[in-house]
Formats: structure tokens, C-alpha cells, sequence
């Protein structure tokens, strides 16, 4: 969104947020709450629809609270259509594609991203980055249900679409992202070693034009590729040495939520290779984080290690025990199923009712212009018509 035309008051607030949301600082809801304020006195839809997604954004980035998120999304979106602002509108519906990926609504999910898609074709300036970043979550769809040749399809267009967006810190950590996902689905899908070392390169190459290459190639994203390649490519040494560094206690707490089924990956392939005792350790430390994440599917990923943990170590007492609370969690995602799809319908609904609005105001416009400009008795034009031509 474009706030040069906007008072100084206005523009230092929208400075002072981006800032804050890149810091974690929870200042940004109340300076939030400021602009959406501003936005609802000057009667501003633009400004209001930019506010009320950044605030679900920030409800969901901060503390994963999907109830204020979806409050904020869903006055957002009613705005967003009106000021025909495609951009956010395709940001919104990309959201909310993330979301019900995480809870495990992968239907729905992929019916936001489809929407957010055809959203950004409307755009009069096509926003590149911003499709490659609703492909790559498509690709991460997909990879989740086992397509992993549609799940590269779509990475490969998304990395397309990202390198040919302008350098900044989101366009190193979109490339990142899909370059460690592709490399995995390669790990994953055929064993194929050099093109996954190939991404691994291009991610070196990156990271190494930044000041931040230690900090970049330490993160739990990248640690996790490079065990897996590590171990594929025979290099056990340098494999227990990643292992050892990711294992970390401070590692670990920087995890975010779209990170933990690759966490959960890799305790599985812990166990696959012997390694238990580091397998054991990532589980404690994930159940601590876990209790600050309300997402059931994340829950539900999370119990399945643990069943393959306690089968594989013999455990069946334990792994029984963990068998009936992954039914417990079954029931309660039906529920929130059905939540999400309520919400989906109240969605488009306000959509549809805004449409014939617009709709027939349209009408009504023409209609009254017509009666202005028109006899009523001989239905010729009169000297309001008229006057369109002197």
C-alpha cells in the first residue's frame, strides 16, 4: 500500500509498526489500535482494510490466536473488497490458507490459496513475490499429502516467480525457504543427493552475500535439510556434529509454528537412523513448546512421533497411552472443522451480499441518472443531456 499521500502522523506510525512486527515488539498492537482508529475517523477503507490485516497478521505471528485473527480478517476482507485493494485481499485469503493448513483443513486451505491466486492476477502491477509465496505454500500442501510431484511444480514456480522480485531481507528468506524445501522433497521423494546438494549450494551463495551467514545457516529450517543431507551423502561426522547443534536448548526455542512438522520429520528420521536418546530430547523439548500452540493438527503431528518413539523403543504401555490422547485430538479437529467451515461460508457470504450491493447501487445509479436526464411524458432527452454536448 502506497501511504505517500497520507499526513506525516500516519506515515511514522506505519514505519514504527513494520519495524515492531520485525522485532516481535508487542507495542505494535496498541500503535494498531492507533491507526485503526485514524483509519475509522477519516472514514478510509484502504487504510482501514491495511490496518486490520496487519493486526490478524500480528495476532497470528505473536501469540496464534486464530479466533482475533479471523475477527480482524473478516472486517478486513468486507474493506479490502470495497477499496478493490487485490493485493491485500490476495494477502488475506493467503492467511487464512495458512491457517487452516495448520489445523489440517487441507480442502479449505487450498481453496484460500486458489482465491489469493486469483486475486493477484487482478493486481494492475503483477506482484511476483507475493505469488511465489502463495505457490510455495501450495507446494508445502501438497509435500504434506505425499504429491511430491505436484509439491515441486509449484515450489519451482514459486522460486521462479521470488527471483524475480527486488533483493531485500523477505526475498533471501522466501528463496531459503523453498530452496530447503525443494532440497527435502529431492531427499524425500527419489534420493536425489546431487539435486538437493544443488540447493544447498544456491542457499550457501545466498546466505554468504548477507552479513548474517553464521546466524542464516544456524537456523532450524536449514539445520534440518543438512542433517538429512548429511547423512545421505555418508558424511557421519558432520552429520553428529549438526545433530549436537541442533539439539541445543536455545536451537530449539527459536521454533516457530510453521516449523514443527519439520522438527517432527526429523525426530522420526532420528529413529529411523538409531539415533533415540536425540530423538527423546527434541520430543521433550517440543512438548514444552507445544503448550503455547493451539493448532490440534500440529498436536496431532507432534503425538504421532511420539508413537513411533515409544513403538520403537518397545514402550507399548506408553505408546497406548499416547494412542488414545491422538483420538482425543481427532474428535476435537471435527469440531473445529466444522468451526473453520462456518466461518469460510460467513466469508464469502459477506462477499456475495457486498457484490449485489454494488450491484445495485450500479443499477440505481444509472436509473436516477437517466430519470435526471430524460422527459419522463416523451422519454427525450432534456436540457441536463443537453448540456453534455454545448
Amino acid at each position: 500500500m502506497d501511504f505517500s499521500g497520507y499526513d506525516k502522523k500516519i506515515r511514522d506510525l506505519v514505519s514504527l509498526v513494520e519495524e515492531q512486527y520485525t522485532l516481535f515488539d508487542e507495542g505494535i498492537f496498541h500503535n494498531l489500535g492507533l491507526l485503526l482508529g485514524i483509519a475509522e475517523s477519516i472514514e478510509d477503507e484502504a487504510l482501514e482494510g491495511y490496518v486490520c490485516y496487519q493486526l490478524a497478521d500480528a495476532y497470528y505471528s505473536f501469540h496464534f490466536d486464530v479466533d482475533r485473527m479471523q475477527k480482524y480478517l473478516s472486517l478486513g476482507i468486507k474493506v479490502q473488497q470495497e477499496s478493490q485493494d487485490f493485493s491485500l485481499l490476495a494477502q488475506s485469503h493467503n492467511l487464512l490458507g495458512i491457517t487452516e493448513f495448520l489445523r489440517g483443513n487441507f480442502a479449505l486451505s487450498l481453496d484460500y490459496y486458489v482465491s489469493a491466486l486469483n486475486y493477484c492476477q487482478k493486481m494492475e502491477s503483477p506482484n511476483r513475490g507475493l505469488r511465489g509465496i502463495v505457490n510455495s505454500n501450495i507446494a508445502r500442501l501438497y509435500f504434506a499429502l505425499n504429491d511430491y510431484d505436484h509439491g515441486r511444480y509449484y515450489a519451482e514456480e514459486a522460486l521462479y516467480e521470488i527471483s524475480g522480485t527486488p533483493v531485500d531481507n523477505a526475498y533471501l528468506s522466501n528463496l531459503i525457504n523453498i530452496y530447503t524445501f525443494l532440497g527435502n522433497i529431492y531427499l524425500s521423494r527419489s534420493r536425489d543427493v546431487a539435486a538437493a546438494r544443488a540447493c544447498m549450494k544456491s542457499i550457501e551463495q545466498l546466505v554468504k552475500e548477507t552479513p548474517f551467514e553464521k546466524e542464516l545457516l544456524g537456523g532450524i529450517d536449514i539445520l534440518t535439510f543438512s542433517i538429512r543431507l548429511s547423512h545421505y551423502e555418508n558424511k557421519i561426522e558432520d552429520r553428529e556434529l549438526l545433530i549436537r547443534r541442533f539439539a541445543d536448548s536455545a536451537v530449539l526455542s527459536a521454533i516457530r509454528t510453521n516449523m514443527i512438522e519439520d522438527v517432527c520429520d526429523l525426530a522420526d528420521f532420528f529413529m529411523e537412523i538409531g539415533k533415540t536418546e536425540e530423538c527423546r530430547h527434541v520430543l521433550h523439548l517440543l512438548e514444552a513448546k507445544l503448550s503455547e500452540i493451539g493448532f490440534v493438527e500440529i498436536q496431532k503431528r507432534f503425538v504421532e512421533s511420539k508413537i513411533r518413539f515409544y513403538t520403537g523403543i518397545g514402550d507399548l504401555a506408553e505408546r497406548n497411552a499416547v494412542c488414545f490422547s491422538f483420538y482425543e485430538l481427532m474428535k476435537e479437529q471435527e469440531k473445529e472443522k466444522v468451526s473453520a467451515f462456518l466461518f469460510a461460508l460467513g466469508i464469502r457470504r459477506d462477499l456475495e451480499d457486498l457484490r449485489q450491493q454494488n450491484a445495485f447501487m450500479e443499477e440505481e445509479n444509472i436509473r436516477l441518472t437517466k430519470k435526471a436526464e430524460y422527459d419522463e411524458l416523451t422519454g427525450l432527452p432534456n436540457r441536463y443531456h443537453l448540456s453534455d454536448y454545448s
